[in-house]
């Protein structure tokens, strides 16, 4: 899971969170693994993404999946 840094801003990389589902209901840990790149995107290191916007969190298909999201 990435994020812009806005919503975590001091958050520890070396543990999990929690993110719950308001839509299903359902939780999942995840852990956070990097700052989701505002400004640096579309490009080969990045997999042509665009840039994030505030607030935003991009999570892997199987964090998704498991939240029913998918």
């Amino acid at each position: 899971m990435s994020c812009n840094g806005q919503s975590y801003p001091k958050y520890d990389y070396s543990r999990r969170i929690g993110i719950r589902s308001m839509k299903t209901e359902r939780n999942v840990m995840a852990k956070l693994v990097d700052k989701c790149d505002s400004r640096n995107r579309c490009d080969d290191e990045h997999d042509y993404q665009p840039p994030c916007g505030d607030n935003i969190v991009d999570g892997s298909d199987t964090m998704w999946h498991a939240l029913g999201l998918n």
